[in-house]
């Protein structure tokens, strides 16, 4: 598991106080991760074993990435005993965005996320405890050269595309089957290995990556395969769609 320090929990657990106190009779209005169009500036708080970084995202494309990653997590409200909360741990990883300008004029003011785990996610939004059941990463990393604004000058932009993880594949199997598409896997690393057709090649490991090909991004996929690596880091024939075969079964054929 991850770790971060005692004052990472700390201000977790005061992140909650604080919005508890504010909506002691509750928001009177849906909780939500919820990144509005007029947000052109997010502060960003990350800790994780023991550091702190502080950044501004500022580029409107990497606040519209974060905004779709944000629109897409799903999760359900958990109540839990004082002490008991997955904030009052000494492990983990926390991200606090905080939104600007404007925040409060929606009632969004921002939204922490917290990582326990793998399949141990959370949101925490104004107080509230939300179990995330889709549980994927944040599209965002800190600037070249530690904390400081991003989108201003060219240099200080830093971004890396997060590499699909087969977890996250699940999670967006689940939740779209039969109806992804390319914006699906936008977020992610990718590169283009087609030739007459249009191939977007997705990795996940050593041995195994996602291709999904088609006429063009414009049109539905012909295919999204779940593909099988080579020793010799050629794709293999061996494959399966994720949209209409099970992960799991392919997974465990590979392994006997």
């Amino acid at each position: 598991m991850k770790k971060i320090s005692v004052s990472a929990a700390a201000l977790v657990c005061a992140l909650v106080m604080t919005a508890c106190m504010a909506s002691s009779d509750g928001p009177g209005r849906p909780i939500a991760p919820f990144i509005g169009d007029h947000v052109t500036e997010i502060d960003i708080t990350h800790y994780i074993s023991g550091q702190e970084e502080q950044w501004t995202l500022t580029d409107s494309e990497e606040i519209a990435r974060l905004s779709q990653w944000a629109s897409e997590l799903k999760y359900e409200h958990r109540q839990f005993e004082d002490g008991q909360s997955p904030g009052d741990g000494d492990g983990g990883e926390v991200y606090v965005f905080t939104l600007s300008p404007g925040g409060n004029a929606e009632g969004y003011p921002g939204f922490s996320y917290v990582i326990n785990g793998p399949e141990d996610c959370w949101l925490l939004i104004e107080g509230y405890w939300f179990s995330v059941k889709n549980p994927l990463d944040p599209p965002v990393s800190a600037p070249l050269g530690g904390p400081g604004i991003r989108g201003g000058r060219v240099e200080d932009i830093y971004y890396v595309a997060p590499r699909l993880s087969l977890n996250a594949l699940k999670s967006l199997v689940d939740s779209r089957g039969e109806n992804l598409n390319w914006s699906d896997f936008a977020l992610y690393e990718s590169d283009d290995i087609g030739s007459g057709l249009y191939i977007r090649r997705y990795p996940i490991d050593d041995t195994l990556c996602l291709l999904i090909g088609g006429g063009s991004p414009d049109s539905s996929p012909m295919y999204i395969k779940l593909a099988v690596v080579g020793a010799d880091g050629f794709i293999t024939d061996n494959c399966i769609d994720v949209r209409t075969e099970n992960i799991d079964n392919f997974i465990n054929e590979l392994n006997k």
